[in-house]
């Protein structure tokens, strides 16, 4: 369960999320279910969390909803995170549109070859998308889940609130050639490939990581994580740094076979696991 303060939230001070779900295209393992399930389990959902949360922090959750009773379910929302623009979509409980908003942003190229983003401004009109989508709705109700889907294998470093020390590196970024390079030189290209799904590319996240390791050792180093906009969006919804199996497998650092980031590719970055997020399947309840 995730609370929002009054005034936080783009002003969403009613809206309450038991459950932030991520996968590509939606809501997760919710949207995979049969309305009357779905329905029942996040149902279930909020009896379960205020029997562990306690009655009385659960009548916080009520009183905050503006309700005196536990409410059905009737809203999902989907978050598309794309380069250039975000999309939040509300459905109701048996699959409808209710409400949908968006926000554009822009794409920097500071240099040739360079493509990158202010990370904090697509949060902030993330926010004002939800927000948008929310009171286009026209009433106040509880809504059950929030599903991500985001652009893929943008990376940035971030602190340990999880503020980005530096602008996104954009997917379509061309900048790691000798990145590649050296990569192909240490693993073997058909090899890495074989163990991480992915050819070398400059699209990939890992020779992205080492571009700014030996181009920018300071920020580097002061970098508490490294984050995709998925994990970084999800840190900044709920707290927790995760990412789906789905976009891990798509940064070259993970493992086919093992299941989980790479240790061998990240001790050629002197690169921490604790550093990167929590890998979990899609569909998983993360906050």
């Amino acid at each position: 369960l995730h609370l929002f303060p009054p005034g936080g939230f783009g002003g969403l001070a009613h809206l309450v999320l038991p459950a932030l779900t991520l996968g590509i295209g939606g809501a997760g393992w919710y949207a995979r279910q049969s309305r009357s399930s779905m329905v029942d389990a996040l149902r279930q959902d909020y009896v379960r969390t205020a029997r562990a949360k306690g009655a009385g922090e659960w009548r916080v959750v009520l009183l905050h909803a503006g309700r005196n009773a536990i409410l059905p379910v009737i809203a999902m929302i989907g978050l598309d995170i794309g380069t250039t623009g975000c999309k939040a979509t509300l459905f109701d409980d048996q699959g409808a549109l209710c409400a949908s908003a968006s926000r554009e942003y822009g794409v920097d190229f500071p240099q040739p070859g360079w493509a990158e983003q202010d990370g904090e401004q697509v949060w902030s009109l993330a926010r004002a998308a939800l927000a948008d989508c929310y009171q286009k709705l026209g009433r106040r109700e509880p809504v059950a889940a929030l599903g991500l889907s985001v652009q893929g294998e943008a990376v940035a470093p971030v602190d340990r609130l999880g503020r980005p020390l530096r602008p996104f590196i954009l997917g379509m970024d061309t900048r790691t050639g000798p990145q590649n390079q050296w990569l192909r030189q240490r693993f073997g290209a058909e090899a890495l490939f074989q163990r991480t799904g992915m050819p070398l590319h400059t699209i990939n996240t890992l020779p992205k990581l080492a571009w700014l390791k030996h181009n920018q050792p300071e920020t580097w180093s002061a970098a508490a994580r490294f984050v995709l906009y998925e994990d970084y969006l999800i840190t900044c919804l709920c707290g927790t740094p995760a990412i789906s199996r789905c976009l891990a497998s798509r940064t070259q650092l993970y493992d086919l076979h093992q299941d989980g980031w790479s240790a061998e590719i990240l001790a050629t970055l002197d690169l921490d696991p604790g550093r990167l997020a929590l890998v979990v399947p899609s569909g998983t309840v993360v906050g």
